[in-house]
């Protein structure tokens, strides 16, 4: 069983190493190509800022989106402890595998008096809202991608209305206490709501708006003579983080997320423009993490602990 574990944890940092090496690669290629200096120097300074700005302000509505589905669930938790949570958790999706977000928000609540059953249905509702919205609003780009046809568009509606029935609290609370019983723990109680999911739902869409609007605003940046539309950027950005999220051995996503937004752009905009522009959304949010956490620091006592 040990040599099994070091088996996938050594597997997940070489395909760590790997996708890193493939960007650097890509990132070489672009600059024999190209004169990447001007183009670098050619960016709008305040387009790009604002694009940072905008990548900020929907982490923290993800966040308040966390500090909502908790206090829909009954736990008495402030917004600072729940933003820090959220915040301080989301580091985890830097490390190979999925799960530590997910248990990174269990710990930090549980230490703020939260119940870890509360915080767990929580986090699980937080994953498949996040992608149920990521799904439809990707469906605005599918229609422009050549292969994509009808019928995959209404698969993609399917899944996403499976996962909404699927997360109604009876069906939910029935199949979470059953995979429980299985593995002989206690069944838990589910204290939300439906109009609850809707209205988390409706949050998480904005969230991606907001995201999107920011992927807009760094693509013009770059070039503004793009065709690029919001509404094209958001469900491009979307798609490509559902992509990235499911891809479960690479941590946030990098590389996959990457590649499938750059497969998207092309539609829009030379190779060259492409790579570029999803390599600077990665350092954007890598840089609105860190932004975050030092205000999770200063306010919570989650980063005072």
């Amino acid at each position: 069983m040990k040599a099994k574990n070091l088996f996938f944890k050594v597997m997940r940092w070489v395909l760590v190493v790997a996708v890193i090496g493939f960007l650097s690669y890509q990132i070489y290629l672009l600059a024999t190509q190209i004169s990447l200096h001007s183009l670098i120097s050619s960016v709008d300074i305040y387009l790009l800022g604002s694009s940072l700005a905008l990548t900020f302000v929907a982490l923290m509505v993800s966040g308040i989106i966390w500090h909502y589905l908790l206090r829909s669930c009954g736990a008495d938790i402030s917004f600072r402890d729940s933003l820090g949570s959220f915040i301080f958790s989301h580091l985890g999706r830097y490390i190979p595998g999925k799960i530590w977000t997910i248990l990174g928000r269990v710990v930090l609540t549980s230490q703020q008096g939260v119940p870890k059953s509360v915080s767990a249905q929580c986090a699980a509702i937080e994953v498949m809202i996040g992608i149920v919205s990521g799904i439809s609003l990707s469906m605005l780009v599918l229609p422009s991608i050549e292969g994509f046809e009808g019928y995959t568009i209404g698969v993609f509606s399917l899944v996403a209305i499976a996962l909404i029935i699927f997360l109604q609290p009876k069906i939910f609370g029935g199949s979470l206490n059953f995979g429980l019983r299985l593995f002989g723990r206690d069944p838990i109680e589910i204290t939300y709501r439906f109009q609850h999911l809707l209205w988390a739902l409706a949050m998480h869409i904005s969230a991606w708006l907001i995201f999107g609007t920011g992927f807009y605003l760094l693509v013009l940046s770059i070039d503004p003579a793009s065709t690029l539309t919001p509404l094209y950027a958001t469900g491009a950005f979307a798609g490509a983080w559902v992509v990235g999220y499911l891809s479960f051995l690479t941590p946030a996503g990098i590389g996959v997320r990457e590649a499938a937004l750059i497969g998207v752009l092309l539609l829009w905009m030379p190779q060259e423009i492409a790579i570029l522009s999803a390599i600077a959304s990665r350092l954007l949010t890598v840089i609105a993490d860190f932004l975050a956490v030092l205000l999770a620091t200063s306010i919570s006592k989650v980063g005072k602990s």
